[in-house]
């Protein structure tokens, strides 16, 4: 709560669970020191939890003084949506400019996500791309720095329409990049196996990139 004075200006987002609230505080961190657009939403909010569905007395009006003035976001665990939409009303009588997130509540009717699963659940089905993310050694490249593109190879069905394109970056810099059937960035731990298959037929020492902040293949011709 201590931030709320500290960081007066931001909107607070408001989860159940502690754990989830330090979560999303580390990742707006991470969003911020490494300049991850994907996730720079969630790096303008102060975290705060309820410690529960009904948790702490959060609901209370002298409890909620604290949030006069701020815009609030609610992020309710997945079943929960519509407690938390009825709270979120009593909450406005208060003269808190409140609003709730739909956003897990439609994974979660989608069957994308369980029944009380929360943003943190949600967020760590990606597990494997943040980390890609937050690592600082990683090779980072802007689709603006393209200056010409050298060719494709499109060797078909048996590496699963998989297409190779070698782009020159900055006039001198020279890197393949790999493409899914449809021209979209094949992201790291998809289609594993036919990028592997794909790499040792084609001598490619192929490794994880982000290209304007996201996930991709890269094999790095000449730097």
């Amino acid at each position: 709560e201590h931030l709320l004075s500290k960081f007066s200006k931001k909107p607070v987002a408001i989860v159940e669970g502690q754990s989830t609230m330090l979560f999303m505080a580390i990742l707006g961190k991470a969003a911020s020191k490494y300049q991850i657009p994907d996730f720079e939403y969630f790096s303008q909010f102060n975290w705060i939890s309820t410690g529960g569905s009904d948790g702490i007395g959060w609901k209370d009006k002298k409890v909620t003084n604290v949030l006069k003035g701020k815009d609030i976001i609610l992020f309710p665990d997945t079943g929960f949506f519509h407690q938390w939409l009825y709270d979120s009303e009593i909450l406005q009588e208060y003269g808190l400019n409140i609003r709730v997130s739909r956003l897990l509540e439609s994974k979660y009717n989608s069957g994308f996500l369980k029944y009380n699963e929360d943003l943190r659940d949600f967020l760590m089905l990606f597990e494997e791309d943040i980390q890609l993310l937050c690592r600082s050694d990683i090779l980072v490249l802007k689709t603006s720095s393209i200056t010409s593109i050298l060719g494709e190879l499109h060797p078909g069905k048996p590496f699963n329409n998989l297409i190779l394109a070698c782009f020159i970056f900055d006039g001198t810099k020279i890197y393949d990049l790999l493409f899914d059937q449809n021209e979209e960035f094949i992201r790291p731990g998809e289609q594993d196996d036919a990028v592997c298959k794909f790499a040792i037929f084609f001598e490619k020492k192929i490794k994880p990139a982000l290209i304007d902040g996201h996930p991709c293949w890269v094999h790095q011709v000449y730097s």
